[in-house]
């Protein structure tokens, strides 16, 4: 499913990817690509797990340092999406809103109330004239009739886990609502040292909150 993903995202629309990862992972993230045939732009190297934020604040980091104006994806490692095309074509749709300042998220269309995904809730049934729907909030992992009543409804969509965004966005995300975050994150990128071809985030990595929602929260969303 790694490779699958890093094919999936190394066609014409989309620059070298980077991957993020532990240290001890590096060396089989290498061959990998390696055999495959597809070049990272660059591997970085967490000293330790700190789950999504952090990794989403590396990132725009990293992305706003090479480029003031720049848009990340990020997507996890290990989906399977069946048609890559269509898939790019979504990411297309939300270019333009995330160059005009919106976090974009891309949601599974149900076919079962599953309990083990979160949820995302749309402003309606309906979406916009580029296919895209505004998002009312997210819910975590709800219960099995909640999860019925979801399904139901038609607004809902399993969190994917991927979004589109500016990096100069995310960060001033960051900087209203986890500046903590956004603090060890810059000093740990700040701090990260090149080995072999791998780059090493300082260990002030470790200070970022490992955020975790748990089953049935919900939060709010102004994004796409």
């Amino acid at each position: 499913m790694f490779q699958q993903t890093c094919r999936r995202l190394s066609g014409d629309l989309f620059n070298p990817i980077s991957v993020l990862s532990n240290r001890q992972h590096r060396f089989l993230i290498a061959d990998q690509l390696q055999e495959i045939g597809v070049q990272a732009a660059r591997i970085v190297l967490e000293p330790v797990s700190r789950n999504t934020a952090p990794a989403a604040c590396i990132a725009a980091l990293i992305a706003r340092r090479a480029d003031p104006e720049a848009l990340v994806l990020l997507a996890p490692s290990d989906h399977v999406i069946a048609d890559d095309a269509s898939f790019a074509a979504s990411v297309r749709r939300g270019m333009d809103r995330a160059r005009g300042g919106a976090l974009v998220t891309f949601g599974v269309g149900p076919d079962c109330p599953y309990t083990g995904y979160g949820y995302i809730e749309s402003d309606s049934n309906k979406a916009d004239d580029s296919g895209v729907f505004a998002v009312r909030r997210f819910v975590e992992k709800p219960s099995k009739d909640v999860a019925e009543g979801y399904v139901e409804s038609g607004r809902f969509f399993w969190n994917a886990g991927i979004f589109l965004f500016s990096a100069d966005v995310m960060l001033r995300l960051f900087e209203t609502n986890a500046p903590e975050i956004l603090s060890a994150c810059g000093r740990a990128l700040d701090a990260a040292v090149e080995d072999l071809n791998f780059l090493v985030l300082g260990d002030q990595y470790s200070q970022a909150e490992a955020i975790l929602k748990g089953p049935g929260r919900s939060h709010q969303d102004s994004g796409q």
